[in-house]
């Protein structure tokens, strides 16, 4: 039996080591952040360009939200 995946899963052997634990959680997020927006209704007004941009700007905010929400 195969573990079950997403699509987006990937075993990481082609991975860039140079690629930080920090970064690699944001790229993570940065991700969801993308998907989450697709499946909104708003965000099939985006061009592909656009979609990425939003995402890396909510997945950057999202350490500071995190942060205002345990204050």
């Amino acid at each position: 039996m195969f573990p079950v995946t997403h699509r987006i899963d990937r075993c990481g052997e082609w991975a860039d080591a140079s690629i930080t634990p920090e970064q690699e959680d944001l790229q993570k997020l940065t991700r969801q952040f993308a998907l989450a927006i697709l499946s909104a209704a708003w965000g099939g007004d985006l061009s592909d360009d656009g979609l990425w941009t939003a995402a890396k700007n909510m997945a950057a905010a999202e350490p500071q939200i995190q942060k205002e929400n345990e204050q």
